[in-house]
């Protein structure tokens, strides 16, 4: 039995996080043992943690609260000055210390392991005589043009030398790393995320609870995580509110994630004199109940990797409405077959695309049939077979 250690830093709730789960419950217990690595502890933020499969074992590298508590009052949105500082100067010291003792035990019986998120990377020595597989869920291309320190950057790429594997998630991310790094060209391969689509439709049909009042009308969805860093909520909100202004459109807007941005967005929405339209359920693990009762969904991101949001929506069949942001957006929907695409950050694009999209069933039944061709190549029964494979080769 081939033994897979699977890491990520944190356990959060985001597309990641969904997509590791579900890859973690398409392994075959009977052919592997599965153990995931987690970095840091974050106690009741980990949200998902009792969707992990229970065959699949937990451990934790950093689990000491004094060593993890800057780590989750920077994720809840509510550090001081301060602490940050006691977190980024004096804790990174006494977690490597850890790191360096508690990952090669959690690793000593590995026959493969998979970086899901890439933080193993700097401890590349303690993985010596294991296979290795990276994942990169994020352009680079647009990272590295934020983050502009060619000695990280250079730094990143001879230690992903040292992985076998390294899978992007999308063609668009395959070029930008092959470009940025070409001498990873032959570790480099593309494998789209997987999705289990029967769970999606069967969870799709649960009943919305709690939103009686507000749901008595049509509405617009969006799906993320409240960080305006990448996830551009605040363009979605000002589009949204101009073509209330401009068109007088009846439909309400609702917003389903958590997050550190969202006391700033409902602050714009009051600005925006839209307050009483557009609702924030909070985080909900199900937001595909929201999904199948949608007219549009809708998509504002900056950055992405592969936006499993889109892929969910297509197969509940919603129309899209999403900026054209670096990467996997264009792919996903076609460039432009799928869903129609705006370019990142224009309000007035966005709006306009939101009400010619709202008014064209014609449209947005040519979206949706275009869409089966490519849905597939998400589907997990796919995606885990084209992944055994790099398991064993």
């Amino acid at each position: 039995m081939t033994t897979i250690v699977f890491h990520i830093n944190l356990l959060l709730a985001g597309g990641i996080e969904k997509v590791l789960i579900d890859l973690l419950r398409a392994l075959d217990p009977k052919r592997y043992r599965v153990k995931l690595s987690l970095g840091y502890n974050l106690e009741e933020l980990e949200i998902l943690r009792d969707k992990i499969p229970p065959h699949v074992e937990i451990c934790y590298i950093v689990s000491d609260k004094r060593l993890s508590f800057a780590k989750k009052r920077k994720i809840a949105g509510n550090i001081s000055a301060p602490v940050k500082l006691y977190g980024d100067i004096v804790l990174p010291y006494f977690q490597k210390r850890v790191w360096n003792k508690r990952l090669p035990e959690i690793i000593k019986d590995a026959d493969v392991i998979v970086d899901f998120d890439t933080t193993l990377a700097p401890y590349y020595k303690l993985l010596e005589g294991k296979k290795k597989i990276a994942y990169s869920h994020f352009s680079l291309a647009h990272y590295w043009k934020e983050n502009a320190n060619v000695s990280r950057r250079n730094k990143l790429a001879r230690r992903l030398t040292h992985y076998d594997t390294i899978i992007t998630i999308c063609d668009e991310m395959k070029e930008e790393m092959v470009a940025m790094y070409p001498e990873l060209k032959e570790k480099v391969v593309r494998l789209y995320n997987a999705l289990d689509f029967e769970k999606i439709k069967t969870m799709s049909a649960e009943p919305i609870k709690g939103f009686d009042d507000a749901l008595k009308k049509d509405f617009f969805l969006w799906v993320g995580r409240l960080n305006e860093t990448q996830k551009d909520a605040t363009t979605l909100i000002k589009a949204y509110a101009a073509c209330v202004r401009k068109h007088n459109i009846s439909e309400i807007l609702v917003l389903v994630g958590d997050g550190p941005s969202r006391k700033d967005l409902e602050e714009l929405a009051i600005m925006e004199g839209m307050r009483h339209r557009i609702f924030f359920t909070g985080f909900d693990t199900n937001p595909y109940k929201w999904m199948a009762k949608a007219r549009l969904l809708l998509f504002s991101s900056k950055f992405e990797g592969l936006p499993t949001v889109l892929i969910e929506a297509l197969s509940l069949q919603k129309p899209i409405v999403a900026t054209a942001c670096p990467t996997g957006v264009k792919e996903i929907l076609m460039h432009g077959r799928a869903g129609m695409l705006t370019q990142p950050g224009n309000v007035e694009e966005f709006s306009e695309a939101i009400f010619k999209l709202r008014n064209n069933e014609e449209l947005q039944k040519h979206y949706i049939d275009q869409s089966g061709l490519i849905l597939n190549e998400f589907d997990i029964r796919s995606v885990i077979s084209n992944f055994e494979t790099f398991l064993c080769c």
